[in-house]
């Protein structure tokens, strides 16, 4: 017996629910590689041990060295080289808050000698000054060490391959604007007609590459389609909501990270200062009879802005810096810039055709308005049931879940 590595276990569990793909690989090497799951018999913890590094021996001699990501990787993350924080943003915040108001009386007492001594609208100007300078350095910190994190990412790591319509998702975070593109793309062909300014209809049957084609114009087979009900439809496709759901588990997991929680520490600690320094402004006013009423409107916008800031550099990883790094690649490859989904990628909806732009733009209004957000309904795994079942004559099932298997019989293969 031999047993895979986690990696190799989830693509292995996947690739046993297509029965048949899967007798066809055991054809081609000759042997019949049977599936015995794991019982978690602690009894049977040194088998599965054994078994484990007879395979990675027995790899090391037919092979060489295994590779990291493959055989040492728990999962496609630890490529990444991101710890998990030890406290969760919302407690750090809190705790911020509370520290925010315990320091104002020092605080008060600190700044108070220096303030009765500065009139305004100095002081406002300064303090407006200081805001934006303070706005200016933390944006251009933050680019420096996001960029410095991403280049921490091992160059095996799947940051490093990802496609067109993973880099749209991640700038986006819909899966509407994936579906889009290729729709787009389909129109330029002429696989696609835009029958009115809602439906859309099938012209061929024929000549689609891509999973992704193929699932759009089966569901146009019947004939016109509304384009908001084919974009709903499109949502819960394999094909396009496990693309979703894999993104979003990388961006929440980086979200989790060490690294983004100490930026984010740093950020929130330089706003908080700044709005202290207004707030004690407002209350050392106050206490002297002076007219704090613009001071406090600064004050309020100054907390809306961090708080906006905040929330945006959650985000910068996704929509600036992993998109920034492949235009540069993209920029330096001709071949690349001919192809329509990193042209889409690059340029955004300025590849639409002048009538798909109508009906996308309509599409997008009516969606938000009836609050389906697409990308948002792929619910909280891969969606199984709707890739399976049509091409391999059976249903999923229950399949293999979430567990790991303990090895594959088969002679020692």
């Amino acid at each position: 017996m031999v047993s895979p590595s986690s990696v190799i276990d989830q693509v292995w569990h996947l690739h046993l629910i297509y029965t048949k793909s899967y007798d066809t690989l055991c054809e081609l090497i000759g042997k019949k590689v049977q599936h015995i799951p794991a019982t978690h018999n602690p009894e049977e913890g040194n088998r599965y041990v054994d078994a484990r590094q007879r395979t990675h021996d027995i790899y090391q001699h037919e092979f060489g060295t295994p590779p990291a990501d493959i055989w040492s990787a728990r999962t496609m993350m630890d490529t990444l080289n991101l710890t998990k924080a030890r406290f969760k943003l919302r407690t750090v915040i809190i705790a911020t808050i509370v520290a925010f108001a315990v320091l104002c009386v020092p605080f008060y007492f600190l700044l108070q000698p220096v303030y009765i001594y500065i009139a305004n609208p100095d002081f406002i100007i300064s303090y407006a000054l200081l805001f934006a300078a303070a706005i200016l350095f933390m944006e251009f910190f933050n680019r420096v060490k996001l960029a410095q994190v991403f280049s921490e990412f091992e160059k095996i790591s799947f940051v490093n391959r990802l496609t067109p319509q993973e880099l749209i998702y991640l700038q986006r975070g819909r899966t509407e604007s994936v579906i889009n593109g290729h729709i787009n793309h389909l129109v330029n062909e002429g696989h696609i007609k835009i029958r009115s300014t809602d439906k859309v209809e099938a012209v061929t049957g024929k000549g689609f590459t891509t999973q992704e084609e193929s699932q759009i114009m089966q569901l146009l087979s019947s004939g016109r389609a509304k384009y908001t009900f084919l974009l709903r439809k499109l949502t819960t496709r394999a094909v396009f909501a496990n693309l979703a759901v894999s993104m979003d588990a990388f961006v929440k997991y980086f979200q989790k990270s060490g690294k983004f929680h100490r930026l984010f520490y740093i950020n929130l600690a330089v706003y908080a200062f700044i709005c202290m320094l207004g707030f004690e402004r407002i209350v050392i006013g106050a206490m002297r009879d002076k007219p704090v009423v613009f001071i406090s409107l600064i004050v309020i916008l100054a907390l809306i802005i961090s708080a906006i800031l905040l929330y945006r550099l959650s985000r910068v990883m996704f929509t600036r810096i992993i998109p920034g790094m492949y235009r540069q690649k993209i920029e330096a490859d001709p071949m690349l810039q001919m192809q329509w989904d990193w042209q889409y990628f690059l340029a955004g909806t300025a590849v639409y055709s002048v009538a798909f732009a109508v009906i996308a733009d309509m599409s997008t209004t009516e969606t938000v308005r009836s609050g389906v957000i697409a990308g948002s309904n792929h619910g909280g795994g891969s969606s199984c049931g709707s890739s399976c079942g049509s091409s391999q004559g059976s249903s999923c099932g229950s399949s293999c879940g979430g567990g790991s298997c303990g090895g594959c019989g088969g002679g020692g293969d």
